[in-house]
């Protein structure tokens, strides 16, 4: 049932004159949030975003540089100078601290003025250890929940999770589950022990988890479901977020995490196999998609508050909404409003079509410098797999390190051999297992957009053909990621289209060298029968008859020789292989009890 919002403010208007604070402002979807709200709510008072300083670059150099982001050019089009106003502000701090780390002057600021708070720091490597995710994803939102329990003007509080947060339910619908852990204890654990003993505990605290990143994602979603009494939370939850569809820019992308990086090292043939289930379905979202979604699930949320606060005073009232559930799936009976930013209810997208769009375009619209052509495959064998890793990525990458070394110069593939290794095993787990997000709270909240909105807020998922969708993302991996300008594009094409007859040259040149040596050990066995005497067919001879009893002495004399001289070594060896020593007879040896332990 569709709600009615004729009474409600525009989108633009709710935002009108309040006070934002965001948190991973710098990260993808951050970037893409402070764009879309500086665009399409240009009467915004302030936009705080969390930095810290990093790498030698103060707070201040910090937001210069963000300011001048490539994100931004629609923005400055459209408003001159928007980017570098007085509506975009950074306070100094870090997630990984406690109370942030915000000087007094800069949390009274927020505490006084913020009434919208967008917590979307995070990190997302999925090979992270205990500590490093728990403090920045566990804490870092336990953090958020105290300073925003503290904001006296605070309508909502949106956390961005992640749809895999609950990786072992293949159902996950639009509701908060019980956590595998306590998470207070979590925090305890990483003040009290060593790294290394948090290193030998981590297997059993995370269970069946495949990472610490899932693991850590779902802590944090109970650190808000059990602040519902005090925080106005909801909970946001996009799966594979990935390149933009049409906002700011089509193909919009600036980072390598999850398939943008598989994608791109095998356009530049550094892959050649995926170890992956093609019949999956993969589950990702356009990030404009999710930014816009995410702008009005704030809106709806926040002005119903609004209205409660006006009705009933700040302190009558939860500042959540809570929903009262029954439904017998493991689920909390009470938790706040959870949308699933999926797209696999609305349009099934199998790996093996990502994988064919990927092939296509990899010739389409080809990468600079690409060091092989784009052969990589998808198999489920995991023998094969192995082998074409070994012979088309690792080998190769040690004859190239090593003429490297002979010129002089730096080696560096076989290292990046095994980052990329790495990545594609830890992203094996969620190319191998399938799971489905119900989303009906999310589509009901995209179709109930105000009518003026929907121009700037509505997005109907794959609005466009896959294939264009796909051709964007190479096009936006080459000019924002790679900063490959549009004019190198033909000589990429020229580039693949020789290295695809160097690949077609060395293969078959392979095949036939493979043939040749098969042929000539095919003669070479031939040869060897001739010259022991061997016939095609061996048959036993009759003991009775006369000729089997009749000696040939030359003839069987010098096979016996020959026989011996070519044979003994190969037989001496199969003996000593087949019969132990006598002093090994009696008991396996050590050795033994530890391969069939193996």
């Amino acid at each position: 049932m569709e709600e009615d919002h004729s009474d409600m403010p525009s989108i633009p208007e709710f935002f009108k004159g309040r006070s934002i604070f965001i948190t991973g402002a710098t990260g993808f979807m951050g970037k893409v949030l402070v764009e879309k709200l500086l665009r399409s709510c240009p009467e915004l008072d302030t936009i705080y975003i969390l930095l810290r300083p990093k790498k030698g670059h103060s707070v201040e150099e910090r937001l210069d540089e963000f300011r001048s982001s490539a994100i931004f050019g629609r923005l400055n089009e459209e408003r001159p100078g928007a980017s570098h106003g007085p509506q975009l502000v950074a306070v100094a701090g870090d997630v990984s601290e406690k109370g942030f780390g915000l000087s007094p002057e800069d949390r009274q600021r927020l505490v006084q003025n913020v009434s919208v708070f967008f917590h979307s720091a995070a990190s997302v490597r999925f090979d992270d250890t205990l500590r490093t995710a728990v403090t920045l994803n566990l804490r870092g939102t336990y953090e958020a929940i105290k300073l925003a329990e503290n904001m006296k003007q605070l309508v909502v509080f949106l956390y961005v999770s992640t749809t895999y947060s609950n990786t072992t339910r293949y159902v996950t619908d639009e509701a908060v589950y019980p956590s595998v852990a306590p998470w207070k204890l979590l925090l305890r654990m990483i003040d009290e022990l060593d790294d290394d003993t948090l290193e030998i505990v981590t297997p059993k605290v995370l269970g069946k988890l495949p990472n610490t990143y899932g693991f850590s994602k779902g802590l944090a979603e109970a650190v808000v479901n059990d602040h519902r009494d005090t925080v106005p939370a909801i909970i946001f939850r996009p799966s594979i977020v990935c390149s933009s569809m049409q906002e700011p820019f089509p193909g919009w992308l600036d980072n390598l995490n999850g398939p943008a990086g598989l994608l791109i090292a095998c356009g530049k043939g550094l892959i050649h196999s995926v170890f992956c289930n093609l019949d999956l379905i993969s589950d990702f979202s356009p990030v404009d998609v999710a930014i816009k979604a995410m702008i009005v699930a704030a809106w709806k949320n926040g002005v119903r508050r609004s209205r409660a606060m006006q009705r009933a005073g700040f302190e009558s009232e939860p500042k959540s909404e809570i929903i009262h559930d029954t439904e017998d799936d493991g689920r909390c009976a009470d938790y706040i409003p959870v949308y699933n930013c999926a797209t696999s209810p609305v349009r099934n997208t199998t790996i093996g079509t990502v994988v064919t769009m990927a092939q296509e375009m990899a010739m389409v619209i080809p990468l600079n410098d690409c060091i092989w052509y784009p052969t990589g495959k998808a198999t489920t064998n995991r023998l094969r797999h192995v082998f074409i890793v070994f012979s088309m990525q690792i080998l190769p990458a040690i004859v190239v390190d090593s003429l490297l070394r002979l010129k002089g110069e730096k080696p560096r593939l076989l290292r990046m051999q095994r980052r990329i290794f790495l990545a594609c095993h830890a992203l094996e787990y969620y190319l191998n297992n399938s799971w489905s997000f119900p989303n009906h709270r999310f589509k009901r909240l995209l179709e109930g957009i105000p009518d003026g909105d929907k121009e700037a807020f509505s997005s109907t998922i794959w609005e466009e053909d896959e294939r264009e969708y796909f051709k964007n993302c190479m096009r936006g991996a080459r000019k924002y990621l790679l900063n490959e300008p549009e004019e190198t594009m033909p000589a990429a094409k020229r580039h693949i289209v020789k290295m695809y007859w160097v690949d077609k040259i060395v293969r078959y040149g392979l095949l036939g060298l493979f043939i040749y040596d098969l042929n000539t050990l095919t003669l070479t066995i031939s040869a060897f029968s001739i010259v022991l005497g061997w016939s095609g067919e061996v048959k036993p001879a009759d003991p009775s008859s006369e000729a089997a009893n009749t000696p040939r002495p030359e003839r069987a004399e010098e096979r016996g020789d020959a026989e011996r001289l070519l044979l003994s070594p190969f037989l001496e060896h199969q003996a000593a292989f087949l019969v132990p020593p006598a002093h090994e007879t009696s008991a396996p040896s050590s050795v033994t009890f530890t391969v069939l332990q193996l």
